[in-house]
Protein backbone atom coordinates (compact mmCIF):
# COMPACT_ATOMS: atom_id res chain seq x y z
CA UNK A 1 0.00 0.00 0.00
CA UNK A 2 1.28 3.43 -1.23
CA UNK A 3 0.30 6.91 0.30
CA UNK A 4 -0.11 9.01 -3.28
CA UNK A 5 0.15 12.48 -1.60
CA UNK A 6 -1.03 15.06 -4.31
CA UNK A 7 -2.57 12.34 -6.44
CA UNK A 8 -5.33 12.57 -3.78
CA UNK A 9 -5.80 8.79 -2.86
CA UNK A 10 -3.90 5.75 -2.05
CA UNK A 11 -2.68 2.61 -4.09
CA UNK A 12 -1.93 -1.05 -3.83
CA UNK A 13 0.79 -3.39 -5.34
CA UNK A 14 -0.40 -6.95 -6.04
CA UNK A 15 3.03 -9.09 -5.85
CA UNK A 16 1.28 -11.78 -7.38
CA UNK A 17 0.06 -10.30 -10.75
CA UNK A 18 2.83 -6.94 -10.36
CA UNK A 19 -0.40 -4.76 -10.73
CA UNK A 20 -1.48 -1.44 -9.17
CA UNK A 21 -4.86 -0.75 -8.08
CA UNK A 22 -5.66 2.51 -7.54
CA UNK A 23 -8.18 3.97 -4.81
CA UNK A 24 -8.81 7.93 -5.21
CA UNK A 25 -10.76 10.14 -2.43
CA UNK A 26 -14.14 10.47 -3.32
CA UNK A 27 -14.70 14.10 -5.43
CA UNK A 28 -16.31 15.81 -2.18
CA UNK A 29 -13.75 15.57 -0.28
CA UNK A 30 -10.65 16.96 -2.89
CA UNK A 31 -9.43 20.67 -2.33
CA UNK A 32 -6.39 22.10 -4.03
CA UNK A 33 -4.52 20.91 -1.40
CA UNK A 34 -5.50 17.59 -0.66
CA UNK A 35 -2.87 15.20 -0.03
CA UNK A 36 -1.89 11.69 1.31
CA UNK A 37 0.94 11.50 3.78
CA UNK A 38 0.11 8.10 5.32
CA UNK A 39 -1.46 5.34 4.36
CA UNK A 40 -2.29 2.95 7.00
CA UNK A 41 -3.76 -0.95 5.91
CA UNK A 42 -1.32 -3.35 8.14
CA UNK A 43 -4.40 -4.94 9.18
CA UNK A 44 -7.24 -4.05 6.31
CA UNK A 45 -8.94 -7.23 6.13
CA UNK A 46 -10.35 -7.12 9.44
CA UNK A 47 -12.79 -5.10 7.74
CA UNK A 48 -11.86 -3.91 4.25
CA UNK A 49 -11.26 -0.53 5.13
CA UNK A 50 -8.23 1.77 5.31
CA UNK A 51 -7.01 4.66 6.94
CA UNK A 52 -5.45 7.81 5.38
CA UNK A 53 -4.04 11.14 6.80
CA UNK A 54 -4.25 14.03 4.82
CA UNK A 55 -2.73 17.34 6.12
CA UNK A 56 -5.14 19.41 4.40
CA UNK A 57 -7.35 19.31 7.18
CA UNK A 58 -5.73 17.70 9.63
CA UNK A 59 -7.81 14.48 10.06
CA UNK A 60 -8.32 11.32 8.50
CA UNK A 61 -10.12 9.30 5.93
CA UNK A 62 -11.68 5.71 6.71
CA UNK A 63 -11.92 3.98 3.28
CA UNK A 64 -14.09 0.82 2.34
CA UNK A 65 -11.40 -0.27 -0.54
CA UNK A 66 -14.32 -2.16 -2.09
CA UNK A 67 -17.49 -0.04 -2.46
CA UNK A 68 -15.23 3.09 -2.19
CA UNK A 69 -17.39 4.41 0.75
CA UNK A 70 -15.31 6.94 2.73
CA UNK A 71 -15.88 8.78 6.41
CA UNK A 72 -14.02 12.30 6.99
CA UNK A 73 -12.94 12.36 10.47
CA UNK A 74 -11.63 15.35 11.86
CA UNK A 75 -10.07 13.70 16.30
CA UNK A 76 -9.52 17.35 16.57
CA UNK A 77 -12.77 19.06 16.11
CA UNK A 78 -13.86 18.94 19.50
CA UNK A 79 -10.49 19.94 21.12
CA UNK A 80 -8.71 23.04 22.32
CA UNK A 81 -7.18 25.09 19.59
CA UNK A 82 -3.91 23.76 18.97
CA UNK A 83 -1.08 23.21 17.13
CA UNK A 84 -2.38 19.65 16.22
CA UNK A 85 -0.86 17.61 13.48
CA UNK A 86 -0.75 14.24 12.88
CA UNK A 87 2.43 12.81 12.18
CA UNK A 88 2.06 9.30 12.05
CA UNK A 89 -0.78 6.61 11.60
CA UNK A 90 -0.76 2.87 12.63
CA UNK A 91 -3.94 0.49 12.81
CA UNK A 92 -3.85 -1.78 15.77
CA UNK A 93 -4.49 -5.93 15.05
CA UNK A 94 -8.34 -4.57 14.86
CA UNK A 95 -7.83 -1.80 12.61
CA UNK A 96 -8.53 0.79 14.96
CA UNK A 97 -6.71 3.68 14.33
CA UNK A 98 -3.81 5.20 16.24
CA UNK A 99 -2.28 8.40 15.53
CA UNK A 100 0.78 10.75 17.12
CA UNK A 101 -0.09 14.53 17.38
CA UNK A 102 2.94 15.89 16.75
CA UNK A 103 1.96 19.50 17.34
CA UNK A 104 1.37 18.96 21.15
CA UNK A 105 1.61 15.89 23.34
CA UNK A 106 -1.08 13.46 22.59
CA UNK A 107 -1.51 10.08 21.28
CA UNK A 108 -4.45 9.43 19.80
CA UNK A 109 -7.49 6.41 18.82
CA UNK A 110 -10.32 5.93 16.86
CA UNK A 111 -12.03 3.16 17.28
CA UNK A 112 -12.53 1.30 13.67
CA UNK A 113 -16.46 0.60 14.26
CA UNK A 114 -17.98 3.55 16.29
CA UNK A 115 -15.42 6.73 14.70
CA UNK A 116 -15.47 7.44 18.55
CA UNK A 117 -11.60 9.46 19.53
CA UNK A 118 -9.83 8.87 22.62
CA UNK A 119 -6.82 10.76 23.53
CA UNK A 120 -3.95 9.86 25.52
CA UNK A 121 -1.55 12.50 26.92
CA UNK A 122 2.53 11.98 27.08
CA UNK A 123 3.60 11.88 30.50
CA UNK A 124 6.38 14.80 29.49
CA UNK A 125 4.18 17.95 28.41
CA UNK A 126 5.19 19.46 25.02
CA UNK A 127 6.95 16.05 23.97
CA UNK A 128 5.85 16.55 20.36
CA UNK A 129 5.36 12.50 19.53
CA UNK A 130 6.08 11.70 16.04
CA UNK A 131 6.74 8.51 13.83
CA UNK A 132 6.51 5.21 15.99
CA UNK A 133 5.74 1.61 15.21
CA UNK A 134 3.80 -1.41 17.20
CA UNK A 135 5.69 -4.47 18.58
CA UNK A 136 3.96 -7.82 18.37
CA UNK A 137 2.87 -7.17 21.89
CA UNK A 138 0.53 -3.74 21.27
CA UNK A 139 2.94 -1.18 22.25
CA UNK A 140 3.21 1.27 20.72
CA UNK A 141 6.65 2.54 20.00
CA UNK A 142 7.58 6.36 19.52
CA UNK A 143 10.35 9.14 19.26
CA UNK A 144 9.27 12.25 22.03
CA UNK A 145 11.06 14.91 19.57
CA UNK A 146 11.00 18.24 21.85
CA UNK A 147 11.42 16.29 25.04
CA UNK A 148 14.33 13.96 24.19
CA UNK A 149 12.82 10.84 24.96
CA UNK A 150 11.77 7.73 23.18
CA UNK A 151 7.98 6.99 24.60
CA UNK A 152 6.00 3.66 24.94
CA UNK A 153 2.43 3.58 25.21
CA UNK A 154 0.60 0.09 26.02
CA UNK A 155 -2.31 -0.08 24.43
CA UNK A 156 -3.95 -2.75 26.43
CA UNK A 157 -3.01 -1.11 30.37
CA UNK A 158 -3.43 2.43 28.53
CA UNK A 159 0.02 3.30 30.50
CA UNK A 160 3.06 5.46 29.31
CA UNK A 161 6.85 4.59 29.68
CA UNK A 162 9.59 6.82 28.45
CA UNK A 163 13.84 6.96 28.51
CA UNK A 164 15.55 10.34 28.75
CA UNK A 165 18.15 10.29 25.68
CA UNK A 166 22.11 10.65 26.70
CA UNK A 167 22.14 13.58 25.12
CA UNK A 168 20.56 17.14 24.10
CA UNK A 169 19.77 18.18 21.17
CA UNK A 170 18.93 14.66 18.98
CA UNK A 171 15.64 15.65 18.09
CA UNK A 172 14.58 11.53 17.67
CA UNK A 173 12.91 11.09 14.17
CA UNK A 174 11.51 7.44 14.74
CA UNK A 175 11.75 4.53 17.43
CA UNK A 176 11.59 1.27 16.30
CA UNK A 177 12.01 -2.09 18.58
CA UNK A 178 13.59 -4.92 16.82
CA UNK A 179 12.99 -8.68 17.42
CA UNK A 180 15.49 -9.10 20.20
CA UNK A 181 13.89 -6.45 22.54
CA UNK A 182 16.34 -3.19 21.82
CA UNK A 183 14.83 -0.32 20.43
CA UNK A 184 16.34 1.97 17.72
CA UNK A 185 16.13 5.85 17.07
CA UNK A 186 18.15 8.72 15.03
CA UNK A 187 18.60 11.86 15.67
CA UNK A 188 17.64 15.02 13.51
CA UNK A 189 20.09 17.20 14.52
CA UNK A 190 23.25 14.22 15.14
CA UNK A 191 24.52 11.98 12.83
CA UNK A 192 24.08 9.60 15.56
CA UNK A 193 21.83 6.09 16.31
CA UNK A 194 20.72 4.90 19.60
CA UNK A 195 19.97 1.73 20.93
CA UNK A 196 17.79 1.24 23.64
CA UNK A 197 17.54 -1.65 26.05
CA UNK A 198 14.24 -1.04 27.89
CA UNK A 199 14.92 -3.59 30.49
CA UNK A 200 17.61 -1.92 32.29
CA UNK A 201 17.31 1.54 30.37
CA UNK A 202 20.60 1.78 29.19
CA UNK A 203 21.95 3.01 25.80
CA UNK A 204 24.84 2.33 23.12
CA UNK A 205 24.97 5.60 20.38
CA UNK A 206 26.79 4.75 17.28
Amino acid sequence: WMALMFQAGTAKFDKASATIKMFQLPPEFLNPESQQAFVGATHWTVDNKIWLQDPSFGGVYHMDVTSGQTQKINPFENLPKGPHGIYGIYPDQKNNLWFLDFGSDDIGRIDAATGKVSMFTTPTQGSRPRRGHFDDQGHLWFAEFAAEKIGMFDTATEQFKEWALPSKFFAPYDAVRDKRGFVWTAGMNADRVLRLDPASGQFVEY
